[in-house]
């Protein structure tokens, strides 16, 4: 039997969940967490909340094995055809997310994790050193 290195595991779509004590046993195990729904915080959570587990789990001291990602993609080939998907796709009926698309992170969440107290040191660490230390 082969073992499985929790550090080459990255568990997606942690942003939907305000459970810190769920987040901090994913993280406890060695893995990443992916807080990777960004682009969905319309109907999923918000920014804010977010922002404050990220925070909290920073201060926790799992801030290095912690991943951004806004999980946006142009079409998702789940609809029948494109002018489906942008009619039913609540995402692009959101102003303020169909204008930043996939500036999501660097101009609406980083503004959002500063307001909530993240050193710029830690957020270059999610959005550059964490991927890189990962995909090494």
């Amino acid at each position: 039997m082969v073992a499985l290195d929790p550090s080459r595991v990255t568990i997606g779509h942690c942003s939907d969940s305000n459970d810190l004590d769920y987040l901090r046993h994913i993280l406890s195990t060695g893995c990443y967490i992916g807080m990777d729904r960004l682009a969905f915080y319309a109907t999923r959570n918000s920014l804010e909340n977010v922002a404050r587990n990220i925070a909290q789990l920073i201060e926790d001291g799992y801030g290095n094995r912690i991943l951004l990602s806004h999980d946006w993609g142009i079409y998702f080939g789940m609809w029948e055809d494109w002018k489906t998907f942008k009619e039913d796709f609540i995402y692009l009926k959101n102003p303020k997310l169909s204008q930043e698309g996939y500036g999501l992170i660097n101009k609406v969440f980083v503004p959002v994790l500063e307001a909530a107290g993240i050193r710029k040191q830690d957020i270059s660490a999610m959005l550059r050193d964490n991927p890189q230390r990962f995909f090494q």
